[in-house]
């Protein structure tokens, strides 16, 4: 009987240096033959550049308090594997998923499916076999393409466009938002939280017969100093901003209210539960005594929110940056943007395949910096330069903020 990391050890042994072939064809003819087309009475697929992870987990934290059983399905993982689904917040057991890789080997194998649609595909047929009333899944990558596009969906959300992935997704906006449309594949309704491309967004859901709802013609929020302010028809809503990005607050709020007439919840438990909302790894404080912040912000759009997060709660705060990211992403201009607020950087390596190497991080421009030869030792240098009225920001990765927090846990 394989265990978990065995499991997973094999499925990464099928699939690695297969060249991954997009597409929906294969992961559906698997779905199909074990009837995991269908998996929960209602389905919510949200896609977007950021901000998916921040509304699956507001979703989820509104359902479960209105008395919901929701399933939610995300990527990547921050901690642990056992992170991407979870059963009303608790992640999913070793046991349930090597049932589930068990169960779907023989298609999964016959269908040569990705790492990614092998472990998407287990997590349909756990989902399946629970008993789920809400499932929320997020798209990894684009939507038209990514493997969970294949489930139909009561309502499907694009949160934000933006430039990221343009090796898979393209190097313009209107590319990158013509892949995240496909999202409207097979759905019923959908709202799009941002301001670009709306036409292109129009002509998709006229495409796939989907209701479109998009922000600042159906619903609206601003954000006026520590109050959050939503509008539409349906409700206004005012509370204390969330620690989210107010885009996915945006989100949640829209879909709850469209799916009132199906999956009723009370106004009331909106404004008691998504101010208290706290998601690991964004805009996440901790006090050591010096403050630090860890944001897993790895494109210009997500770090620009950080720092608008930042100048809101603390004005004119000093910072010292622990900085490193993956090789594909646009680090120059990550640090272009950042260099204004930075005191000094703190440099590594990250210890994971596909990390930007230290030659190439030293020479993306930062205005001042501190190079070491693992993040821990980069962090543990940030904060004894760091008085205790300034800020520490560790951020440029889902990775940058594991190891980091790992390191604060057995070391703070």
């Amino acid at each position: 009987m394989k265990d978990l990391s065995t499991w997973l050890d094999h499925i990464s042994s099928l699939t690695s240096g297969e060249k991954i072939c997009l597409g929906l064809d294969r992961i559906a003819a698997a779905a199909a033959e074990l009837q995991l087309l269908t998996i929960a009475p209602k389905v919510i697929k949200v896609a977007g550049t950021n901000g998916k992870g921040s509304t699956v987990a507001a979703l989820s934290a509104v359902y479960i308090a209105a008395g919901y059983n929701v399933a939610s399905y995300t990527s990547p993982h921050l901690f642990k594997f056992n992170e991407r689904l979870r059963f009303n917040n608790i992640d999913c057991s070793d046991a349930l998923f090597c049932d589930a890789f068990a169960a779907i080997e023989f298609s999964a194998s016959k269908h040569k499916l990705s790492y990614f649609e092998y472990i998407t595909l287990a997590a349909f047929y756990i989902i399946k076999n629970s008993s789920t009333d809400i499932a929320i899944l997020e798209i990894g990558l684009g939507a038209r393409l990514d493997a969970v596009n294949i489930m139909a969906a009561d309502l499907g959300i694009i949160t934000s466009i933006d430039y990221d992935h343009i090796d898979r997704l393209g190097a313009n906006l209107s590319d990158i938002a013509s892949e995240k449309a496909g999202v409207m594949l097979n759905t019923k309704k959908a709202l799009y939280t941002d301001n670009v491309c709306i036409e292109l967004f129009r002509s998709a859901a006229k495409k796939h017969c989907c209701e479109l709802y998009i922000l600042n013609e159906d619903f609206s929020y601003k954000v006026i100093k520590s109050k959050y302010h939503y509008n539409n028809k349906l409700a206004n809503i005012r509370m204390f901003i969330p620690q989210i990005h107010p885009a996915a607050v945006t989100a949640a709020i829209t879909t709850i209210l469209l799916l009132q007439d199906k999956l009723k919840v009370d106004l009331d438990i909106i404004t008691r539960v998504l101010p208290q909302l706290l998601l690991p790894g964004r805009c996440q404080l901790l006090q050591l005594p010096q403050l630090v912040m860890l944001d897993v912000a790895h494109n210009i759009a997500s770090v620009r929110y950080m720092l608008y997060f930042i100048s809101q709660k603390m004005p004119n705060i000093k910072i010292n940056f622990v900085f490193s990211c993956l090789a594909s992403k646009d680090a120059s201009a990550i640090i272009s943007y950042c260099n204004n607020y930075a005191v000094s950087w703190y440099i590594a390596e990250l210890s994971c395949t596909n990390a930007m190497p230290i030659s190439l991080l030293r020479g993306l421009g930062f205005n001042e910096y501190n190079e070491f030869s693992s993040l821990a030792a980069a962090f543990d240098a940030a904060i004894i330069a760091t008085p205790v009225q300034q800020l520490v920001v560790a951020f440029g990765s889902f990775h940058v903020v594991n190891e980091v927090y790992s390191h604060i846990k057995v070391n703070y």
